[in-house]
């Protein structure tokens, strides 16, 4: 058995990149760029401030997977070859019926009593789909550079926060894999690993072994939620402008949702709602993030990809080189070494490059993680540029206060590499 201090070294290796994940949420500047191409899909970030709102009386959320009798799949082109080629079937959500929250009638067009905005275009589900993860990424993401976290953490029995990147406290590796592996419940490292996926099992097995060893699931998963939302109040006060209306517009994305396939998010819809309209906002955020993050596993698993591979080729695609922010992984130089042989066979890297055919490949797994939040981007439907108006400036005031990494995955691999 590895001693507890293995464990720790294990642990921190991954512990400044562990939050960022390769489904591009907010991955900076550089991101979709390399040295030959110089073009990304670019979200629009809005930075106007809402005006206050008054609360609204929002219904009980009943429960996030509803009752859908009548449901009818089918094909949905999207204009685009990569979606084409993929021949996937989109659940047409049109044909919900929201007996819970309408009395058992069927409202075609509708949810929550709001009209579903139908999308058929390619470009324009790729540009909502990941501006709704940028603006959100440093809004939830910062759970895992919370001080309030760290501190609930210590408390527990668990080391504290190893130090910081320019002033952004850093996450316990132990910590880090026990409380987001809790969503799933007290699971063990096996679990943990295969959901978080892109982690050398190596370092996260060892690790939840030694948190379980400290708390509970239901402990931790509790001292995670309060720090959380903890740092957001400490930093945005506790009612911003606008987070009555963007609780009800989130709780509505979060609705449509399925959990088939995605362990992280079937874990964040046993967890209850919290009582506040910022804390619920957090929440529904966290599912989101989530959703995301299982969805875009299941696209590079589905490209016959593995998790150091995936790795190297979202280096190349955020702009970064070879073996810098996976690094954060834990995977060693004879894993990287013969990843990118295996990725230089199938002729998708070469030379420390893209090809094109490396290059294809990796946009397509964000464009086939993209269709998957389909039914989310319909479901916010005309709100979506005022969902976006919102948190976009809260995200933006959580990095000027340190509570998120300025840089994002950038600033996370040039930390990895002074190690």
């Amino acid at each position: 058995m590895l001693e507890r201090g293995t464990i720790q070294g294990l642990a921190h290796t991954v512990a400044t990149g562990a939050l960022v994940h390769h489904h591009v949420f907010d991955p900076g500047s550089n991101s979709g760029r390399d040295a030959e191409h110089g073009q990304r899909q670019r979200t629009h970030d809005r930075s106007i401030q809402p005006s206050d709102e008054q609360r609204r009386r929002l219904r009980r959320h009943q429960g996030f997977q509803r009752v859908a009798s009548g449901r009818r799949v089918r094909r949905r082109q999207l204009g685009n070859q990569h979606l084409e080629r993929g021949h996937q079937f989109i659940v047409d959500l049109r044909t919900d019926v929201d007996r819970y929250s309408h009395g058992g009638e069927s409202r075609q067009s509708t949810f929550y009593g709001c009209p579903m905005t139908r999308i058929t275009d390619h470009a324009e589900l790729a540009r909502k789909a990941r501006a709704l993860g940028a603006a959100l990424e440093p809004f939830v993401g910062q759970v895992y550079f919370s001080p309030e976290c760290h501190a609930n953490y210590v408390a527990l029995g668990f080391q504290p926060s190893p130090g910081d990147m320019n002033g952004v406290a850093l996450p316990e590796g132990i910590a880090y894999f026990t409380s987001r592996g809790s969503l799933m419940g007290q699971v063990p490292g096996e679990v943990v690993a295969a959901a978080f996926a892109v982690f050398n099992p190596a370092a996260v097995i060892p690790s939840v072994t030694a948190g379980w060893a400290i708390t509970d699931a239901a402990t931790i998963c509790a001292a995670r939620r309060a720090g959380a939302i903890a740092q957001l109040e400490r930093i945005l006060g506790a009612k911003p402008g606008g987070v009555a209306r963007a609780r009800v517009i989130l709780e509505r994305a979060v609705g449509v949702l399925r959990p088939e396939g995605r362990p992280l998010f079937a874990g964040t819809l046993s967890q209850s709602i919290p009582d506040t309209d910022l804390g619920a906002c957090w929440h529904f955020g966290d599912m989101i993030r989530e959703y995301r993050g299982d969805s875009h596993t299941a696209a590079w698993i589905s490209a016959g990809l593995d998790a150091t591979e995936i790795g190297l080729l979202t280096e190349l695609y955020w702009g970064l080189p070879l073996k810098s922010y996976s690094r954060t992984r834990a995977w060693s130089e004879d894993d990287f070494a013969a990843a990118i042989d295996r990725l230089e066979s199938r002729g998708l890297v070469h030379d420390g490059a893209f090809t094109e055919a490396g290059r294809e490949i990796r946009e397509r797994i964000e464009v086939d993680t993209d269709r998957q939040m389909l039914g989310c981007i319909e479901a916010i439907g005309d709100d979506f540029d005022h969902l976006i108006a919102m948190l976009a400036p809260w995200s933006e005031v959580v990095r000027n206060f340190k509570g998120y990494p300025a840089a994002g995955p950038h600033e996370l691999a040039a930390a990895a590499s002074k190690r």
